[in-house]
């Protein structure tokens, strides 16, 4: 059992069926690039989307 939620949040997410999935990996390494490219500071936190379609090829990011 995990004593940090985050750390237990992220044992979830990389054993469930994503983690199976190159497309989504990919995705989610894309979606943190963009985040790191975003402003160091300012009132939002920086964020990053990828947006799959059903075959997992990308129609929308930023």
């Amino acid at each position: 059992m995990h004593d940090d939620p985050t750390a237990a949040a992220h044992a979830q997410a990389v054993s469930g069926p994503a983690a199976a999935d190159p497309a989504l990996e990919r995705a989610m390494r894309r979606g943190l690039e963009l985040a790191a490219e975003g402003p160091a500071w300012g009132p939002n936190p920086r964020v990053g989307c990828v947006i799959l379609d059903a075959s997992g090829r990308v129609i929308a990011e930023g």
